[in-house]
């Protein structure tokens, strides 16, 4: 597929400034510390690949995507003390898998723990795509495939193997996902030691790196899978990354690495910013979901139980912020998307003017005179 990597490049770099504006207890350990930290993240993971992360991500999917293919995504959290899943993370997982439904006509196929499966349905509902039984939904538009993954270490291995032989996929792409840390723990991002209540979905990533599958991380607060590729920048960065304050004394910090990683103030925005940049690359702006879709999705998360991990409340609000700052972030992205795509023309004329120099001269004068000669 061709496409103008100039551009995608120029606008990834925008489209990176907007998901990663940072909001006090967006990206878990923001709100243990005053510290910018998701620009700081960002700042780390964006020095290690030179190029702005989400189009970055955007352009391998881009060069490796067909139809009929099939991308494995995972999402999913359960937090304590509320022992639910947070809504940062379904919310922007599904909205992913519709734009790639939507781009490149694959079949998203969604893994999370098995109690957290059910939940999934009315997110897939919110943006129309209808759950379905592989193979019955293979080479279908609109459908989603939603798979459950086993909490704790047995059986993980075998399960990571049967998804992947099973579904072949081009890529696997984790969003708020916990990863492992040094020692195997993992963590939320207060430092809590979570392990007991997280699918190991990182082995699914390890097999799919081994395998040759592109492998995307989407985070923000540097517990999560993908993000082990700045584990040492999160250890210098998040304040409880290197020091949890659990019994493993090995910090938050993420082991788990990803072939990209996109960085973003909350985990969903990052999402946004992939969908805004495959739009754009596909020369498709409703690749990008609408606010009202967010909208959708927002609702359908509360009806739910999704909950907001700062307070622990089904209503829609994710990461301490209420709903309109996610409707926000994806109307400006449409923003970008239309004034690139759907009036391309206004660019073009302004250009074509500024290069009829002479003929541009001659009217500034003439304008000048009659001004003059109406106003002496």
């Amino acid at each position: 597929m061709t496409f103008d990597l100039k551009l995608l490049d120029a606008l990834g770099a925008v489209i990176d400034r907007l998901i990663t504006v940072q909001i006090y207890l967006s990206g878990g350990g923001s709100a243990f510390s005053p510290v910018p930290i998701t620009h700081l993240l960002y700042d780390a993971a964006r020095k290690n690949v030179g190029a702005p992360l989400t189009s970055l991500a955007a352009r391998a999917l881009l060069e490796k995507l067909e139809p009929g293919d099939r991308v494995i995504l995972s999402s999913g959290f359960i937090v304590p003390p509320w022992m639910v899943p947070e809504a940062d993370g379904p919310i922007g997982i599904m909205a992913l898998a519709r734009a790639l439904d939507l781009g490149f006509e694959v079949t998203p196929v969604i893994v999370t723990e098995t109690p957290i499966l059910d939940r999934m349905v009315p997110l897939a509902g919110a943006v129309g795509l209808e759950p379905i039984r592989w193979p019955l939904g293979r080479g279908v538009p609109r459908k989603v495939v939603l798979e459950g993954f086993p909490i704790g270490e047995e059986g993980a291995e075998e399960r990571a193997k049967e998804l992947l032989d099973t579904y072949e996929p081009k890529a696997v792409i984790m969003m708020e996902k916990p990863s492992a840390n040094s020692l195997g723990v993992y963590h939320n991002g207060s430092g809590i030691d979570v392990t007991r209540v997280v699918a190991r979905v990182d082995r699914l990533v390890e097999l799919a790196r081994q395998r040759g599958v592109i492998t995307i991380g989407i985070g923000d607060g540097g517990n999560e899978i993908g993000m082990g590729c700045i584990e040492d920048e999160v250890k210098a960065i998040v304040p409880n990354a290197a020091q949890c304050g659990c019994p493993c004394e090995a910090g938050i910090a993420a082991a788990t690495q990803t072939d990209y990683l996109i960085v973003a103030s909350i985990s969903n925005w990052g999402g946004y910013g992939l969908e805004a940049c495959l739009g754009l690359a596909l020369h498709a702006p409703e690749v990008l979901h609408s606010a009202a879709i967010e909208d959708r999705l927002l609702e359908a998360a509360g009806r739910a139980g999704f909950v907001c991990p700062a307070s622990g409340t089904a209503d829609g609000t994710v990461d301490g912020l209420t709903g309109v700052a996610g409707r926000h972030i994806v109307e400006l992205l449409g923003i970008i998307l239309d004034t690139r795509l759907k009036t391309t023309w206004r660019g073009d004329m302004f250009r074509r003017w500024s290069e009829r120099r002479q003929e541009t001269d001659a009217l500034i004068q003439r304008w000048s005179e009659e001004h003059k000669r109406r106003n002496p």
